[in-house]
């Protein structure tokens, strides 16, 4: 049987660490994305789709970090007909912002 090299089982050691130091710091799953344009599992309304004015619809974001620089938003669609399908990708936001107004991009 091959041994595992010594520096596998330090980073994981650092990772758990990591991965624990977050969650007792209550910085994880504390960030949170919501829109008032449609509820959970209703389809999204025409208007923010090809179909229709094909805007975002309004964002409302909660929990962002302390420490954040910047924001990046992308929406994907994990079951488009062939593969995933990124419908856009918005970077550099500015960490203090708490709301994205509908059609805005």
């Amino acid at each position: 049987m091959k041994k595992r090299p010594f520096w596998i089982l330090i980073l994981s050691i650092i990772a758990l660490l990591i991965l624990i130091y977050f969650i007792f710091n209550n910085q994880m799953g504390e960030m949170k994305l919501r829109s008032t344009g449609f509820t959970k599992n209703q389809q999204i309304p025409v208007k923010y789709t090809c179909d229709g004015e094909n805007i975002n619809p309004p964002l409302d974001i909660s929990g962002i970090p302390g420490e954040t620089k910047s924001i990046v938003l992308i929406v994907d669609d994990p079951d488009a007909p062939f593969k995933t399908w990124v419908h856009w990708v918005v970077f550099n936001i500015p960490a203090e912002t708490r709301e994205i107004k509908e059609g805005l991009f």
